[in-house]
């Protein structure tokens, strides 16, 4: 029953390819929003993704086994840069120069 009904969710909503010069793989790949929502809803009922929440923010994201490292802690670049700011300053290792203050020299200023 639930096989069917992912089924009938996917079918016209995705299309399937192959991938890939040298190792080829399989791809299935949404046409638009309500095809990746059924797509993602198959995905982690088949338990081919893996979720986790964001070490710095409280967005969760999907990990896959064929993309990414299985160890991501961050669910984008911007927080894990953000991260890594914060465990600077925490450690008292700001920016590592002041910016120089450039000012003007006029006569009679």
């Amino acid at each position: 029953m639930l096989a069917q009904w992912l089924e009938e969710g996917l079918r016209g909503r995705t299309e399937f390819g192959v991938s890939g010069a040298g190792d080829l793989a399989a791809t299935l790949m949404p046409k638009g929003l309500i095809g990746a929502l059924w797509l993602q809803a198959a995905l982690a009922i088949t338990g081919k993704a893996d979720y986790r929440q964001c070490t710095d923010c409280p967005t969760w994201f999907a990990l896959s086994p064929e993309q990414g490292r299985p160890d991501k802690r961050f669910c984008s670049d911007a927080c894990r840069m953000r991260a890594y700011r914060k465990r600077r300053k925490k450690a008292g290792r700001g920016k590592t120069r002041e910016k120089e203050t450039v000012g003007h020299n006029r006569k009679g200023a």
